[in-house]
């Protein structure tokens, strides 16, 4: 995949020191972004960019790329260790399997993100309502609740 793929559209706000391809906004991901964001995510972005030049109204969103999970792994050595747990792991022993699986989440879960990129997702979050205003239908469960 060339480089200039993964530059994103649209600036992605304040911060420096975030790689930029580690954010991909639903407006800029199309089917064939499957290898840097997900199947599902490359079909809601191209859903997405559909429903919005027919001139539905569809709120915007981001994805977190495969990217920056590539970059969680090689950070720190947690590549290494992950390999490490699943040389000793066959699908025969399946509480040894789910052992692993646990231990496995763990590590990826308690990683530290990429640099900055922990402080760019509750910004990035902040963003996706502004613009918006209020039509009669939002909130109405809310209100009715």
């Amino acid at each position: 995949m060339a480089d200039d793929a993964l530059r994103p559209v649209r600036p992605l706000g304040r911060g420096a020191g975030l790689t930029p391809h580690f954010i991909r906004w639903l407006r800029d991901i199309r089917l064939t972004d499957v290898a840097l964001v997900g199947g599902k995510t490359a079909s809601l972005g191209e859903l997405h960019g559909e429903l919005g030049a027919a001139g539905v109204r569809v709120p915007d969103g981001f994805a977190i790329t495969a990217a920056a999970y590539h970059a969680l792994l090689d950070r720190d050595g947690l590549r290494d260790r992950l390999g490490g747990i699943l040389k000793g792991v066959t699908g025969e022993d399946v509480t040894a399997l789910a052992a692993a699986g646990a231990e496995l989440r763990r590590l990826v879960e308690s990683a530290p993100l990429a640099d900055g990129l922990d402080a760019r997702v509750p910004r990035e979050q902040d963003s996706l309502t502004q613009g918006w205003e209020e039509s009669p239908q939002d909130g109405l469960m809310e209100r009715l609740g």
